[in-house]
């Protein structure tokens, strides 16, 4: 609908273009890419503690985002908190956030899993901290939106005593 086409790829391996330009054929338009091959490099040597406490920390920010998200399966939950692979890990959670164009523009342009993993917790947290001021908002409105409720049924009731009594 309205012009607009989703294209569901899997990728075989990492790339960079490194030209892109729109070609004509057939009365048809596309992009073409010349691209060259991006060394993933996952097996950077990092350290074992730092990474232990990094996943230990996303694990948590996944577990806290996860209270706010009222879809997210708990079956999900438990399998990121039992997660022992850095880049499982890392899949797991961001196959199954909403995340901006952007965010996932910058996460894909990671080579290194402790980058990824690293920025991948401040897009968690952050949007944790939104999800519980829209929380906090909701609530207010909520507690605020009975209050007055109840004013207006006392209100109302009052006029009900009184019309009875034969009051003005």
């Amino acid at each position: 609908p309205d012009g607009v086409y989703r294209v569901l790829v899997e990728g075989m391996s990492k790339a960079k273009i490194v030209d892109l330009e729109e070609v004509e054929k057939n009365d048809n338009k596309y992009l073409e890419a010349s691209v060259k091959g991006v060394n993933n490099n996952t097996r950077t040597k990092f350290d074992d503690v730092e990474m232990e406490a990094l996943m230990r920390t996303l694990k948590g920010a996944f577990e806290r985002y996860s209270e706010f998200v009222p879809r997210m399966p708990s079956e999900l939950v438990n399998s990121v908190m039992c997660q022992e692979d850095p880049e499982e890990l890392f899949e797991d959670i961001v196959f199954n956030i909403s995340l901006q164009y952007i965010e996932k523009q910058e996460l894909l342009e990671q080579n290194n899993v402790l980058n990824r993993l690293t920025i991948l917790l401040a897009i968690l947290s952050r949007e944790t901290e939104v999800l519980e001021m829209e929380h906090a908002i909701y609530d207010q409105v909520k507690e605020s939106m009975g209050q007055n409720q109840r004013e207006f049924i006392l209100r109302e009731q009052m006029k009900a005593i009184s019309a009875q009594l034969g009051e003005d």
